[in-house]
């Protein structure tokens, strides 16, 4: 473990450098940085994604006896997670190509040369008495209002193994401020925000993460990751969200091809249920209640009469201005129908009903590192620090280091880490 000072220099034909071997030959480095060897690079990454740069740097110099400067650090953070990006768009950009997809939309150049295992895959499902078994045993000693309808036998249901599970949400950090704040000068109502996507890919125990900070591009390179490693043939994918509309689209751009499911996050819809309801109804008492019962309706299927219930509260327990957030929360569960399951009937198969595992892995890549009191940060160090994090939770820390490639393949685990 170490580091290296070398004089660099430079080859230049009038005002054109053909050469320059910081960077051309030697790993670029900003000004009196030293190269690093693969086991200081290592080092490194792992504080950088832990500790804030202060005090990663303090940490190695203690263990290098070497003055490293936070700020040297800080570049060299921004360095290394772009070209970290850089090399993931370039393996997508190959494999997309190699499937004869384009690399800019996802679209396919040709659908009908696409195998028949990619646009009709062929899927195990679960046998409908399976099914039928499943509602019955849900529905032994319970109320009327609380059963599953036997309406939801006659959809299809596909086990974990036989499909691909995608989670995608968007995680928010506080924006840094290019200039500061004139003295008597307002203070802005809404702070700016750096968006970074995180997607979490699982299929039985494998699992990968994928960052970034547009969730177009994101998707897009999901595709790739899922193409690569035959995560599309002969599977269902389906993804979790939160409804957002930009997810939607994007999911609806790149995957539009194919056949795919979409399930909306219990846990999002529940806190959605849960904000409105508080906006509508008068007294916690109401609004607990109101909460119960129209949870109650949702987790078995039954949007129309969590809709009916919704109108049916009496405008005496109305909140000043609550029509209005109860149209919009109605808006909402009309915009998300085709995302809305029997969340009881699935849980009972043993399905998933949400994309906790994203939210997980939105707190080991960006928030445990970026969402500390007081921090702020530029779009570049962001997406730098979150992409170094989830290289190595990936797993792709020896094969970067060394080669950097990427083996871009799930990292598996056992049953509790998946």
């Amino acid at each position: 473990m170490g580091f290296l000072s070398v004089i660099t220099c430079r080859v230049v034909n009038g005002t054109s450098t053909v050469l320059n071997s910081n960077g051309d030959i030697f790993p670029k480095t900003s000004v009196n940085e030293m190269l690093r060897s693969i086991q200081y690079t290592d080092l490194c990454q792992e504080m950088v994604s832990d500790c804030t740069m202060r005090s990663a740097a303090v940490k190695i110099q203690r263990v290098l006896h070497y003055g490293c400067s936070h700020r040297t650090l800080d570049d060299w953070t921004e360095r290394e997670g772009g070209a970290i990006a850089d090399r993931i768009q370039k393996q997508a950009k190959e494999i997309l190509e190699e499937h004869r997809f384009d690399p800019e939309t996802g679209s396919p150049i040709d659908k009908a040369t696409l195998a028949g295992a990619l646009i009709k895959p062929t899927i195990a499902v679960i046998p409908p008495e399976e099914v039928a078994e499943a509602i019955n045993k849900y529905n032994e000693n319970r109320a009327d209002d609380e059963k599953i309808s036997d309406r939801w036998a006659e959809h299809t249901y596909i086990s974990g193994q036989n499909g691909s599970n995608l989670s995608l949400d968007e995680i928010c950090v506080t924006e840094q401020k290019s200039t500061g704040r004139k003295r008597g000068s307002p203070r802005k109502e809404h702070k700016k925000r750096v968006e970074n996507t995180v997607v979490h890919i699982q299929q039985g125990l494998g699992i990968y993460i994928l960052t970034g900070l547009d969730m177009l591009t994101v998707v897009i390179t999901t595709l790739a990751f899922l193409l690569k490693n035959g995560l599309l043939e002969n599977r269902m994918l389906t993804i979790f969200a939160d409804g957002a509309a930009n997810i939607r689209n994007s999911i609806q751009a790149v995957f539009g091809w194919r056949m795919f499911e979409v399930v909306l996050d219990w846990h999002h819809l529940n806190g959605k249920c849960k904000q409105r309801l508080s906006q509508i109804t008068k007294g916690s008492k109401l609004q607990n209640e109101a909460l119960g019962t129209l949870l109650k309706y949702l987790w078995i299927g039954e949007l129309d009469t969590a809709i009916a219930f919704l109108r049916s509260i009496p405008e005496a327990n109305i909140k000043s201005g609550g029509d209005e957030k109860r149209e919009k929360l109605i808006a909402y569960f009309e915009r998300n129908r085709d995302n809305i399951p029997c969340y009881a009937l699935r849980k009972e198969l043993g399905l998933r009903i949400s994309s906790n595992r994203v939210e997980k892995s939105n707190d080991l890549v960006v928030a445990s590192r970026q969402k500390n009191k007081g921090m702020s940060w530029s779009r570049d160090g962001s997406t730098a620090l979150a992409n170094i994090k989830a290289m190595r939770l990936n797993g792709e820390a020896g094969a970067w280091n060394y080669t950097k490639q990427f083996a871009f393949s799930l990292k598996y685990h056992d049953q509790d880490a998946a």
